[in-house]
């Protein structure tokens, strides 16, 4: 039960560290595309808020997901000290 529970952190970790690492190529991904539309900001608004939009939403679900990753982290260091594996 105990390495049960143990792969099950370990499982949900690794999900939540690669949806992180998606989410941070997107905002990499729309910045590189703001800095190219920012001559372009008053001729197209519409595109330009969109845009704004997608950076701050997704800034905000990393900022979630990297908050459930440091508790992942703790309660894996917690049960790895209550179980040691030897």
């Amino acid at each position: 039960m105990k390495n049960q529970e143990r792969a099950e952190l370990y499982q949900e970790y690794h999900s939540q560290v690669k949806m992180y690492n998606e989410i941070t190529e997107r905002v990499v991904r729309n910045k590189f595309e703001m800095n190219y539309l920012w001559k372009y900001k008053n001729d197209y608004p519409a595109d330009w808020k969109r845009k704004a939009e997608m950076l701050s939403d997704d800034r905000a679900k990393m900022f979630a997901i990297k908050t459930r990753i440091i508790a992942l982290k703790a309660r894996m260091r917690k049960s790895d000290s209550e179980h040691p594996q030897r």
